[in-house]
């Protein structure tokens, strides 16, 4: 599975970057920051095909959309984002305040007039 085959029409990559889903024994892939949500792509789905979205999330996908996210911040090494539940993604600790920006950039600028 390939990041194109996830994105919606017109929705582009702004950001992304090796992750770890959470702390400690979790798994690893893809963090993508988009115009429109963050996509956790875990490892073990990029080599497989798409079957279905149900099958996606029971493997470690997810997608925020960023009009969810009520806030986001960087602690230890890791970019919190709290939506409907709060999310960690590990991105190494010279990178998190990096991530913090894009993703406040990304949710001003889908409120801008």
């Amino acid at each position: 599975m390939r990041i194109e085959e996830i994105l919606e029409s017109g929705e582009r990559v702004l950001k992304q970057d090796g992750a770890q889903a959470g702390r400690g024994i979790s798994p690893y892939g893809t963090l993508y920051l988009t115009d429109r949500r963050i996509i956790f792509l875990p490892k073990i789905l990029m080599s497989v095909a798409l079957a279905s979205y149900d099958a996606l999330w029971k493997k470690g996908f997810e997608s925020i959309p960023l009009s969810n996210i009520r806030s986001v911040r960087s602690s230890f090494g890791a970019v919190i984002i709290e939506a409907d539940r709060k999310y960690t993604y590990s991105v190494g600790v010279f990178k998190t305040r990096g991530w913090v920006n894009a993703i406040n950039e990304a949710i001003a600028a889908i409120f801008r007039p």
